[in-house]
């Protein structure tokens, strides 16, 4: 969620240390992916986008990770005034989101709950932003207590 004053700093330092000793991980998205959310918070909209299109360069490999930097990625666009690129990269976080993650209503959410709350949060701040609107009353039933 999004923070303000030293937190933000030291989000941000915690991040690059991360992904500087993460180096040679097999899997480099998930570090970028926090980088490139470290950068939004931190109003680095150019430097966002470039870490979400490095993440999304393994799209497909993990629909959550690939949902949740879509929203970071389409709020960057919207921040940086790249309006029509922003709508387009949250609808299709939004087909991925709808299609791909698991669902509330199921039966469990399982091991992906920690990115069902990442994703439903980016999402509703990423609605707000570039379509202007609030979350509505069924996205508010859904949101964790």
């Amino acid at each position: 969620m999004p923070a303000s004053g030293p937190e933000l700093a030291i989000a941000g330092r915690m991040a690059a240390t991360a992904v500087s000793a993460a180096r040679n991980h097999p899997d480099m998205s998930w570090f970028r992916f926090v980088q490139g959310l470290a950068e939004y918070r931190q109003d680095r909209f150019a430097r966002a986008v470039d870490w979400m299109q490095q993440v999304l360069s393994d799209a497909g490999k993990d629909f959550n990770r690939d949902a949740e930097a879509r929203l970071v990625l389409a709020m960057a666009q919207q921040q940086l005034k790249q309006t029509s690129e922003a709508r387009a990269t949250l609808a299709k976080a939004v087909q991925i989101v709808d299609t791909r993650m698991v669902r509330l209503d199921q039966n469990s959410l399982g091991d992906g709950w920690v990115d069902w709350v990442i994703a439903h949060a980016l999402l509703r701040e990423a609605k707000a932003l570039i379509e202007g609107k609030p979350a509505t009353a069924t996205e508010k039933k859904s949101e964790p207590r």
